[in-house]
């Protein structure tokens, strides 16, 4: 190849570098960041949480703490899926505390031997569609059985300063991402509500112990 033709190529392989680099750069950057919390999360000495985005800081702060409360026999390295999964949903999620603990737990579970096997793929984009009064209403069922029929009544102070309208959204919510379902009855009045047998899953893994009260 003449002088002429190499000097061609490199130019028009730097072109196609330029154009294609906003495309390429985001893809790079969130495989940097799936290696980075892999390392993070197994636990190696050079993986701190300031070496990832900002945004993910809340999550792994939690997560160390949970992690530590896991028997060592009992720890392994989560699924690279559910790693890259959390990489690419948490920076899009609410950053109210809520949202930052049900991400701290799927990652404690999915890094659990005894709870692994519940971890659904999808549990990591189910919770960057919870609004913090979405969060609150689900983690409830911590501590109830699959069978409570609750009605909206029950959550209402769980919207806080916000009004009964927007608890009444949350369990619609809920209720589309498979998690909740009503109980139409004309004797019952307003309808109940009752846990999924996938919404019990994702309880289990994602939602913290519940406090008396909470």
């Amino acid at each position: 190849m003449s002088d002429e033709l190499k000097a061609a190529a490199i130019q028009v392989a730097d072109k196609a570098y330029d154009e294609s680099r906003p495309a390429i750069e985001p893809l790079v950057q969130t495989f940097a960041n799936v290696f980075k919390m892999t390392a993070f999360v197994t636990g190696l000495p050079a993986a701190t949480i300031g070496s990832l985005p900002s945004a993910y800081a809340a999550s792994l702060r939690a997560f160390q703490k949970l992690r530590d409360a896991i028997p060592e026999p009992n720890r392994q390295p989560p699924k690279e899926s559910i790693v890259y999964s959390l990489v690419q949903t948490i920076p899009a999620a609410d950053e109210a505390t809520e949202a930052q603990e049900l991400f701290a737990q799927l990652l404690a579970s999915a890094s659990d031997d005894r709870s692994v096997s519940r971890v659904h793929p999808s549990f990591a984009s189910i919770i960057a569609e919870l609004s913090p009064v979405d969060a609150r209403i689900i983690a409830t069922w911590k501590r109830c059985s699959d069978n409570v029929r609750r009605s909206p009544i029950d959550f209402y102070h769980l919207g806080r300063q916000q009004p009964a309208g927007d608890v009444s959204v949350s369990l619609e919510n809920l209720s589309r991402l498979g998690l909740l379902y009503s109980e139409v009855d004309l004797s019952m009045s307003p309808p109940k509500w009752v846990i999924t047998r996938f919404g019990r899953q994702f309880v289990d893994c994602c939602c913290p112990p519940q406090t008396e009260g909470g």
